[in-house]
């Protein structure tokens, strides 16, 4: 049975490679412009896993690890899934059985590499974050960055 140690050595094995650095369930890429993340969270009620992905940007605050709930853009993983991609959810739910675990770890890995992996390192400058946020509404940003990120002021984008 996969536990949440194992599954995030599967995580860090993928993003390690594009030079991120694990805190806790949480990995950080960073460069002078941004801090792209992503942390794994487990569900209070199961062994569903959530993916949590977001971006800090360096010249408004200081931190080097940014906490997921102060992070300046957040989106859960969901938003990259596509449909050939809906057994996604089903590899992180840890309830759901699976032909065996060593498939569901390479899957899951597939699923770091190909897409989560990618999605950290085009956000990780403002160009390219601004251009993962061409479809505001997938994501919760915070009203002090939408000047930054030349995000229009009318409302279209949620914001907290």
């Amino acid at each position: 049975m996969i536990d949440s140690k194992t599954l995030k050595k599967a995580f860090h094995a993928e993003l390690s490679k594009v030079g991120c650095i694990r805190k806790g369930s949480t990995w950080y890429l960073r460069n002078d412009e941004i801090i792209s993340m992503v942390n794994i969270q487990k569900s209070n009620y199961s062994s569903l896993y959530f993916l949590n992905l977001g971006f800090w940007l360096r010249d408004e605050e200081g931190s080097l690890y940014p906490p997921e709930e102060d992070w300046h853009v957040r989106t859960r993983a969901e938003v990259l899934w596509r449909t050939d991609d809906a057994n996604i959810a089903d590899l992180l739910n840890l309830d759901v059985p699976y032909e065996n675990d060593a498939a569901r770890l390479d899957e899951i890995r597939c699923f770091v590499r190909e897409t989560i992996a990618p999605f950290l390192v085009k956000g990780a400058t403002l160009v390219g974050l601004k251009s993962l946020l061409s479809n505001p509404s997938k994501f919760l940003i915070r009203r002090d960055v939408w000047r930054i990120l030349g995000i229009d002021d009318s409302g279209s984008s949620p914001m907290y």
